[in-house]
């Protein structure tokens, strides 16, 4: 598929919910044909709640469909924190990871355009509002992407195929933004309201086709039950097959293999009870304080499209609520991801990359577990030659490998800022820890020279603290 990908929206009229339902748009020379329509009132006669349901419940409408009464609101803080960071990439025009991410660099391109255009859309529609009301309506459009997206598209989306949304009821501004972004981004949407049009802007309106029938009213519709329709596609199964399993656990013969857990029913844990220094601790520690550490140092498989590990590295636990500090070229490639954490026999799965720029070589992954952070060290010292370092990874697979060193120098590696340091670290050792004699993370290990003796780099604490902003406390 052509990187260069574009909609066009209402190539014709679309006149009855059966038709919406039953109509793929032609994809040609990268141009997809897609429908946003408003379906007005109900006709003389028609069961407008049986008619979409039988729909639903059609073989012919499994797998890509879904509908709603109301979009989400509740965004927690943690979830807004992430999201602001992300905004803010997106308007200082970084590299950031959006909270769904496609297979496809060009329905990637096309998403970004897409969230720029709708919040242009808004700006012209609220002129003179504050930046705090522009970037909270932004913050709202990306969560709605994250939580949204999944039901209707999966990572390797094809164009071809023509997905369904519908939302049924009385609608806001928004909302209505939402769901112009999903035409633009090749979904088929179609806003049914019995009781009468949208009161939103007249301009809003004219992105979508009208269809209105002759009555209003009330109408009742049951709730719509997910995966109601069809069990899901392979597509939608959870990323950890028994195949990745037997694979992975084949290298670390050790390590049982364990129920695979829900995405959908995500379990939170509360780590292993382990003796770890205190994070605002002022004396040194010994090397057997810092290597208990290690409970916040996991390992990465990283898994292709097929559920096969074809790499592995290490991460750090930065923030409660299950963000995991890596690299960008650990992570890169990767459809999922099995992180092992120390002392636990479960592993945990993903695919969310939260953020990432490949230039500083930083990336952030969530897992759906509370977990224990490594304080990052923020400059309190000047960190010196000579002085001692632990570094934590996995290097070749042998987990949470503890090592000790000493800081040889400080290098700037493509205007990046690194630590240069002695502790053995080798290929796999990739976005593991970096600590001093306290106990804090000072670097990311991010690379070796495998000609050189023990001559190896980390990314430093202050692009680190740069890079997680938003992201710690």
């Amino acid at each position: 598929m052509s990187n260069n990908i574009s909609v066009n929206i209402n190539k014709m009229n679309i006149n009855s919910i059966d038709m919406f339902f039953n109509i793929n748009g032609r994809m040609s020379m990268g141009v997809k044909d897609v429908y946003f329509i408003r379906y007005i009132g109900f006709n003389n006669g028609e069961n407008l709640s049986s008619k979409i349901t039988a729909m639903e419940l059609s073989p012919k409408n499994r797998g890509r469909y879904f509908r709603v009464s109301a979009l989400n609101q509740q965004i927690s803080p943690e979830k807004s924190s992430v999201l602001s960071s992300i905004y803010e990439d997106i308007k200082n025009g970084y590299d950031t990871n959006l909270p769904f991410v496609f297979s496809n660099k060009g329905l990637n391109s096309l998403l970004m355009e897409n969230i720029k255009a709708v919040g242009e859309l808004y700006m012209d529609l609220k002129q003179g509002a504050s930046q705090s009301i522009i970037k909270n309506f932004s913050i709202k459009l990306l969560f709605w992407i994250g939580l949204y997206f999944p039901k209707i598209f999966d990572k390797d989306f094809d164009m071809s195929i023509s997905p369904k949304f519908m939302f049924f009821g009385n609608i806001k501004e928004q909302e209505y933004l939402f769901l112009y972004l999903l035409a633009r981004q090749g979904c088929d949407v179609m806003y049914v309201n019995p009781s009468g049009d949208a009161k939103i802007s007249p301009s809003l309106l004219k992105l979508s086709s009208l269809c209105l029938n002759q009555n209003t009213g009330q109408i009742i519709i049951a709730e719509y039950k997910e995966n109601s329709a069809s069990e899901p596609s392979s597509a939608e199964q959870p990323v950890n097959t028994s195949a990745t399993r037997n694979k992975i656990n084949a290298k670390h013969p050790k390590r049982e293999q364990n129920k695979t857990p829900n995405y959908q029913n995500p379990v939170y844990e509360s780590s292993p009870a382990v003796q770890r220094p205190p994070q605002n601790t002022i004396r040194q520690l010994d090397y057997v304080e810092i290597a208990q550490m290690a409970a916040s140092v996991v390992m990465i498989s990283v898994c292709d499209r097929n559920n096969q590990c074809f790499k592995t590295g290490s991460g750090v636990m930065i923030g409660e609520e299950g963000y995991i500090l890596t690299n960008f070229h650990v992570v890169s490639g990767g459809s999922s991801y099995m992180i092992n954490i120390e002392n636990e026999q479960t592993p945990y799965y993903t695919n969310e990359i939260l953020k990432y720029n490949q230039n500083m070589d930083l990336a952030i992954i969530r897992i759906d577990r509370l977990c224990r952070p490594i304080h990052i060290f923020k400059g309190e010292s000047q960190l010196v030659r000579g002085q001692k370092v632990v570094a934590i990874g996995s290097p070749l697979g042998l987990f949470n490998s503890v090592s000790d060193g000493i800081i040889s120098g400080f290098r700037t590696i493509n205007n990046v800022p690194m630590i240069q340091y002695t502790a053995p670290t080798s290929h796999g050792s990739s976005g593991g820890a970096l600590l001093d004699m306290y106990g804090r993370l000072i670097g990311l290990s991010t690379a070796g020279i495998d000609s050189g003796q023990n001559i190896n780099l980390a990314v430093d604490f202050k692009t680190i603290l740069m890079f997680t902003k938003g992201f710690i406390k």
